[in-house]
């Protein structure tokens, strides 16, 4: 954002000096996803923080244009349409830090954790961006 903005952009973060952003003008719809080592019957936390803004930071809140869900696929599987991912709420909220969190029992010894973020604006233009700030995302 600060690139396509001239440095102008904000590096919005609640832990550590820094977040992962995503930003576009255009429609997407992107999937995130680790599988990681596990205990076969352990139940396990995935939690985080993020954020987004459609039409940059400056308008005001417009929900229900940008979404973002996490998951977990307690078989490890990395398929996200799977019937086995457990997925979280598909939050719609708009310039306000949300704190997605799951639980799930491992079923083998890995599980899959998945983070989806969804534009379904097909172009806001060329002086605006949507952008999604992830931070902190943690397993316990």
């Amino acid at each position: 954002t600060q690139k396509f903005f001239g440095g102008g952009g904000r590096d919005y973060h609640i832990h550590g000096k820094h977040s992962q952003v995503i930003t576009s003008r255009s429609a997407f719809d992107v999937v995130f996803l680790q599988t990681v080592s596990a205990q076969p019957g352990r139940e396990y936390s995935f939690k985080g923080s993020i954020v987004n803004f459609y039409r940059g930071t400056n308008p005001p809140p417009v929900h229900d244009k940008i979404f973002k869900t996490i998951g977990i696929d307690p078989a490890g599987g990395r398929d996200y349409t799977s019937s086995t991912v457990i997925w979280g709420e598909r939050d719609g909220r708009d310039n306000e830090w949300r704190y997605p969190s799951i639980r799930a029992k491992a079923k083998g010894d890995a599980i899959t954790l998945f983070i989806r973020l969804e534009n379904t604006e097909y172009d806001v233009g060329r002086t605006d961006l949507n952008i999604i700030h992830l931070d902190d995302f943690k397993l316990e």
